[in-house]
């Protein structure tokens, strides 16, 4: 009996604020195999959710993407990045504020590095503002906890997610098709629609923290009130 060869996957880490949406938004892409959310970019060792909101570890919410390169590219990842949130902002993503939403590409390897330098040059082309994003060495990537993870998926009803992931999977889902020749085709027009968007439509839901419930840890464990009202009280929406 033969058995097919399983593809050799690659992997990137990269965060562009709130794992939850950079994960729905990753999983996308075809080739690409699995996104996990976790933390990186800091120096506190095994960090928690918790220490993460209290902005004491300097981690960043960040995604670990496993892909086959055979199906997408890395130039093709680092091109979409630009499209799933606004590399412009500082300090945070819409009203999601503080350091572990900033925006970050963690390489690997010099490989890495050359193609992710060479990418924000080509995107800041589009951008009427500076990219802030850091281009940093991945020193370790750290899993986030389990109820975190494909939350999108699990969570469709979910304040944050019917009005902030979901309206922003719908509109790269029309963009997908787009891929060709192993890049993402666009204007520059295309290229920054979402972002600009989303910048020129804040708006404030006062109920969205009653909407969203605490998540219970796969031991059954409840997480903290307090980690659970972090977040989200104000959202964008991209329509």
């Amino acid at each position: 009996m033969s058995h097919a060869a399983q593809p050799q996957l690659s992997s990137l880490v990269l965060g562009g604020g709130c794992f939850w949406c950079t994960e729905a938004t990753y999983e996308l892409l075809p080739g690409v195999k699995a996104v996990t959310s976790g933390y990186s970019g800091g120096k506190e060792a095994n960090p928690t959710y918790e220490q993460i909101c209290a902005q004491v570890t300097g981690h960043a919410e960040v995604i670990k993407i496993d892909y086959d390169p055979a199906v997408v590219s890395l130039e093709t990842l680092l091109d979409y990045f630009w499209s799933v949130h606004n590399p412009t902002q500082v300090g945070g993503q819409g009203n999601d504020h503080g350091p572990q939403y900033r925006s970050i590409i963690l390489y690997s390897d010099e490989t890495q590095k050359a193609a992710a330098t060479k990418s924000l040059a080509a995107a800041s082309k589009t951008f009427r503002d500076p990219i802030t994003t850091e281009i940093v060495p991945l020193v370790k990537f750290w899993p986030a906890e389990g109820y975190h993870q494909d939350y999108f998926a699990k969570n469709p009803s979910a304040g944050y997610c019917r009005y902030v992931i979901a309206p922003k999977v719908k509109k790269l889902k029309e963009q997908i098709p787009a891929l060709s020749s192993d890049r993402i085709c666009r204007t520059s027009r295309d290229a920054t629609t979402i972002n600009s968007e989303a910048n020129s439509t804040f708006e404030t839901v006062s109920d969205i923290r009653a909407e969203i419930q605490p998540p219970t840890m796969a031991d059954g464990i409840p997480a903290s009130p307090t980690v659970a009202a972090e977040r989200k009280s104000t959202f964008f929406l991209v329509r």
